[in-house]
């Protein structure tokens, strides 16, 4: 089983559609903020709001129960900057959650800070560090609690 992860398409309305057709098998559809675009282009897509999203009906952040074993904190992180891994670690222990998928750095990451796993799937739009446009697949493994994170790139 898995969800796929993105963040930051900055208006790309074109590639969410193509993404739920390359992984039509997916459990769950997360964005993490600045998609730009209104809440009814989402369709299917647990997003939040970003910096540049402008239109309502955006929460700051969302908790995804994924198949009733993982609590997800989905937030665009941009209010978190200083010391951000550790103030999202201690958001996901507040609210239960053992995952935070994030965006806003347009910079893959995958990290653990006490416990937690964080995610950012990097950026639809542009990476900073001039890698490849990116996604993340999770997989949950069916006999543990074990996660694997794999970075997708995305051909221009």
């Amino acid at each position: 089983m898995y969800f796929v992860v993105i963040s930051d398409n900055h208006g790309n309305e074109e590639i969410l559609s193509k993404l739920r057709n390359r992984h039509p098998d997916a459990c769950a559809y997360i964005h993490c903020g600045d998609s730009e675009l209104p809440v009814e282009a989402m369709d299917g897509w647990v997003s939040v709001r970003g910096n540049t999203d402008y239109y309502s009906g955006y929460e700051d952040k969302k908790i995804v129960k994924i198949n009733d074993r993982l609590n997800v904190l989905v937030i665009h992180s941009h209010r978190q900057s200083i010391n951000r891994l550790k103030t999202l670690a201690a958001l996901a222990k507040e609210n239960n959650c053992q995952m935070v998928c994030y965006g806003h750095t347009h910079v893959f990451a995958y990290d653990e800070v006490d416990g937690i796993k964080l995610l950012n799937p990097g950026s639809l739009f542009y990476n900073r560090d001039r890698s490849p446009i990116s996604y993340a697949l999770v997989y949950l493994s069916d006999f543990s609690d074990s996660i694997t994170v794999k970075r997708m790139e995305v051909k221009k």
